[in-house]
């Protein structure tokens, strides 16, 4: 029961981190823009985590 429950937390952080990595970046000014592009990169890099340990467990 706490592997489906482990799962069922990670499917809706998975959730949120692909929505949070399709976002368009911000374009008020270069220090935002930077930031933004950060915030993608680390949302997609948790993501890609999140499927591996999901793939990891078939």
């Amino acid at each position: 029961m706490k592997n489906d429950e482990l799962y069922a937390k990670l499917k809706i952080l998975l959730d949120f981190v692909e929505r949070e990595a399709e976002k368009p970046l911000e374009d008020y000014n270069y220090e935002v823009r930077i930031w933004s592009k950060g915030y993608q990169k680390a949302m997609i890099t948790i993501k890609d985590y999140i499927w591996n340990i999901f793939n990891s467990s078939n």
